[in-house]
């Protein structure tokens, strides 16, 4: 609080009986520093808005708040038996067969596509999901759900026609799930 003097309006110090610019006997009036309080309340509450902005973009910029679109663009393939969708970009190549030409067999496609979800796909006329080499996890639908034994390591198999087919990839289960969902049987 500031005290004035009543008759003249003088500032006066703290304890002043008599006015040092009238000289009347000082009635100390005490006026509230309104606006010196108000102007320190408007300073901070523009700097927590420029802090909350500032904290907005940084976290914005760094994905937290938009994250980056991690859903993997398929298209369609063609593996000869059948037909499904792939990642974008993916290359197949035969790498292995098992009893061709016998009654029973499978062909292994491996996705040339380094380090994605889906790094092979197997074709056969048996039911290859061996239960020494997979642990099985679950039945959706019509797919069948194996855990390949490292990693986050899948194989989605699927019955098609004549065929059993078999996704195998990491991590992104609902991926592979979305990859079997589509395999079709040519012919």
């Amino acid at each position: 609080m500031v005290n004035y003097c009543k008759n003249c309006g003088a500032h006066l110090e703290e304890g002043t009986r008599f006015c040092p610019e009238c000289g009347h006997e000082v009635e100390i009036k005490t006026v509230p520093q309104t606006k010196k309080n108000t102007n320190k309340k408007i300073i901070c509450i523009l700097l927590a808005v420029i802090i909350v902005f500032i904290l907005l973009i940084t976290l914005s910029i760094g994905g937290v708040l938009n994250p980056p679109d991690k859903s993997i663009k398929l298209e369609k393939y063609d593996f000869g038996y059948v037909t499904m969708m792939v990642p974008e970009g993916s290359e197949f190549s035969q790498t292995d067969s098992i009893g061709k030409g016998t009654a029973y067999w499978t062909i292994c496609y491996e996705n040339k596509l380094e380090g994605h979800v889906l790094y092979s796909v197997w074709i056969g006329n048996y039911d290859g999901a061996s239960p020494y080499v997979y642990k099985f996890l679950e039945r959706d639908g019509d797919l069948e759900v194996y855990n390949v034994g490292f990693n986050q390591s899948y194989a989605v198999q699927k019955h098609v026609g004549e065929y059993y087919v078999q996704v195998c990839g990491f991590e992104d289960l609902d991926t592979l799930k979305e990859i079997a969902n589509s395999i079709e049987a040519n012919g």
